[in-house]
């Protein structure tokens, strides 16, 4: 990838960090990807950019790999990012903002069904009125918020009560299978009277419209990985994700896709080269595989290809002279205990 961040190191002035900071950061490579004149651009990446997003994930986690605590009397989300440790907490602001960073540079937020079913109040909505502020008036995005797009291969998701399905100023787009797609349209419009006014069909073209309509629901099907086992399991990742991919960019016209989901998913975008940048917050702690339950908590990359968290296919083992190198092109501190990092993922697989 063809582009630096300046400086290469640096810390934030402060966990508010100001927005001169981000822009700074969080540059994206040639501020048009779509443009085919631009000839900083080799012709095989312009292709590639054409044919799906540019897409980054942003994810936090322990110094062991730990996204997590998942804790049975977790109230809310998890505590990797030290929000309540005394001292220092405070300084996890700087992780949320860049997060909404992320979202204000989208045109849309891919998150799973698993998110949903684990964290009721679980969307992807810019938090920041100068971030909302810079995303309409200096990058001109259709949307306020970014496309919310949920990647769920059974549509077992709670339609009635989730705030994501019933806030009318956020567009949302669900990812699915046929099976999933007429079971979660059943679900929609069974859930509240209201829905049937909500749910938009795509049109025979399979075309998104430019400016979709914010409060609308849309279930579109793709084919599932050849193999897969059958309908029924709540794995996303059995879905056609480069089928997925090329449609986000031909169809719907999202040309940067944020990933905020879990490492099965991120895994899997990297064994299928489609995933761009890799974005983690690296927090100062070390939290251990196993909840107080003995539950296995969920990893940046999952290990285990079996069981509950099954990925199908299972996730490639690489060798040295195939393996994914990751290009650290930024890294910011802010205090002693959180490391941001902007690396950029090299395929030679």
């Amino acid at each position: 990838m063809t582009f630096t961040v300046s400086p290469r190191l640096a810390e934030f002035s402060k966990e508010l960090v100001p927005l001169e900071e981000i822009l700074a950061f969080y540059r994206l490579p040639d501020d048009e990807i779509s443009k085919s004149d631009n000839a900083n651009i080799p012709h095989s990446q312009l292709l590639n950019f054409l044919q799906r997003p540019y897409t980054w994930s942003n994810s936090v986690q322990s110094v062991d790999g730990v996204m997590h605590f998942l804790e049975p009397d977790a109230k809310d989300v998890s505590d990797i990012a030290l929000k309540r440790v005394h001292g220092i907490g405070h300084l996890s602001l700087a992780d949320f903002r860049l997060l909404n960073s992320g979202w204000m540079f989208a045109d849309a937020v891919l998150i799973t069904g698993q998110i949903i079913r684990d964290e009721k109040e679980a969307s992807c909505r810019i938090s920041f009125q100068d971030l909302l502020d810079h995303r309409q008036s200096v990058l001109h995005q259709p949307t306020r918020q970014p496309i919310q797009l949920i990647l769920s291969d059974s549509c077992n998701m709670d339609f009635e009560t989730h705030p994501i399905f019933n806030s009318l100023d956020l567009v949302v787009i669900v990812i699915t299978s046929d099976q999933g797609k007429a079971r979660g349209e059943d679900g929609f419009l069974s859930a509240r009277p209201d829905n049937r006014n909500r749910l938009r069909k795509l049109p025979a073209d399979g075309r998104l419209a430019h400016e979709p309509e914010p409060g609308t629901v849309t279930f579109v099907a793709f084919d599932r990985v050849p193999g897969s086992p059958p309908g029924g399991s709540h794995s996303s990742s059995w879905v056609d994700l480069e089928k997925v991919m090329s449609w986000l960019r031909t169809h719907a016209g999202i040309r940067r896709l944020d990933v905020s989901a879990g490492g099965t998913l991120i895994r899997r975008l990297i064994d299928l080269k489609l995933l761009d940048e890799l974005r983690i917050t690296q927090a100062g702690q070390i939290a251990g595989f196993f909840n107080s339950n003995m539950e296995p908590r969920p990893t940046l990359f999952p290990r285990d290809a079996t069981g509950a968290g099954k990925i199908w296919p299972p996730p490639e083992s690489f060798q040295p002279n195939n393996s994914p190198l990751l290009a650290y092109k930024g890294v910011r501190l802010i205090g002693e205990h959180f490391i941001f990092i902007r690396s950029v993922l090299e395929y030679r697989h």
